[in-house]
């Protein structure tokens, strides 16, 4: 949970509060809706994926240009940290 919190931060400008062992509540520096990150169950696999996020960005195109020159790569509409 914390390397996807690190990656919010990092991409996204998300600020990360800790509000439990288990749940971490990221707010967008520039205001506006917070993400909620809650540890996965026991059962779920790796890799496994139960929602979709998007974002709302002004400009796509200074957006992807700056994410790819930040080492995030983009692949098929779908942004991805590299590890």
């Amino acid at each position: 949970m914390n390397r996807l919190a690190a990656f919010y931060q990092e991409h996204f400008d998300f600020r990360p509060q800790v509000a439990a062992p288990d749940k971490m509540i990221l707010h967008p520096a520039s205001g506006g809706c917070a993400l909620t990150l809650l540890q996965a169950s026991r059962g779920q696999r790796v890799g496994q994926s139960c929602v979709k996020i998007i974002f709302d960005v002004p400009d796509v195109k200074a957006f992807r240009e700056a994410r790819l020159k930040a080492g995030l790569e983009i692949r098929k509409g779908a942004l991805r940290p590299r590890l």
